[in-house]
């Protein structure tokens, strides 16, 4: 499932920041002029700037977990070239977007954070779930088998049960979340309260619990 939704999960993410990115450019003061550091305030400018880039690619959410779905004849240079860029330019381009727009730097960052928790906090809880029912017993060479037919191939490349979890896993945090783009029905209720994250876990792990405890128990692939 992970291969599969790479791709829609990594547009998904690129169309929030698009989102965030338009928002906050409209109302961005462009006549903005920040006092220049000098001396100690420079050298900490220059060293919380390079911590924070550096920050992304040395932190878990860039971890080598996913070489080991690459082909055996990959090449090394292939590898570190893309990762690389795949580091260098998001960090160039929305480190630039916050420089801009320093005034409403942290609100941007605190927006754009809820809107991933949305999604990734659905789908961390179906795969921490499995991890759960089936013990972390996994065949290694198996789970990486992208072959039709194989034992993790379910239905079409797709474990049913989880995409239905992380929908609706979604869709319960989406009703909870409190931004300045979008407040769903439960915080408005609440107040403001965001209740995004807990939601999205629960509904998320839940489901994907009841859906898949009886296939697992009998080691059953298909859903």
């Amino acid at each position: 499932m992970i291969l599969r939704l790479d791709g829609p999960m990594s547009a998904a993410l690129f169309a929030a920041f698009a989102v965030v990115g338009y928002a906050v450019l409209r109302h961005t003061d462009w006549s903005y002029k920040p006092q220049t550091p000098y001396g100690v305030a420079l050298w900490a400018a220059l060293s919380a700037g390079i911590a924070l880039n550096a920050s992304a690619p040395l932190s878990y959410n860039n971890s080598a977990d996913f070489a080991r779905y690459l082909p055996r004849s990959t090449s090394p240079l292939a590898v570190a070239g893309w990762t690389s860029a795949g580091v260098f330019i998001p960090t160039v381009l929305f480190t630039s977007l916050g420089a801009l727009l320093i005034s409403n730097f942290l609100d941007t960052v605190n927006n754009v954070l809820v809107l991933m928790i949305c999604l990734l906090g659905p789908a961390m809880a179906v795969c921490a779930t499995d991890i759960v029912l089936r013990r972390n017993r996994y065949d290694g060479p198996e789970l990486c088998d992208q072959a039709p037919g194989s034992r993790f191939w379910y239905r079409g490349g797709f474990n049913a049960a989880g995409m239905l979890a992380l929908i609706a896993g979604t869709f319960a945090a989406l009703l909870c979340v409190d931004t300045v783009f979008w407040t769903g029905p439960v915080a408005k209720h609440l107040d403001g309260v965001d209740l995004s994250l807990p939601a999205g876990l629960v509904v998320s792990s839940v489901l994907y619990a009841v859906l898949m405890k009886r296939s697992v128990k009998r080691g059953a692939t298909r859903w």
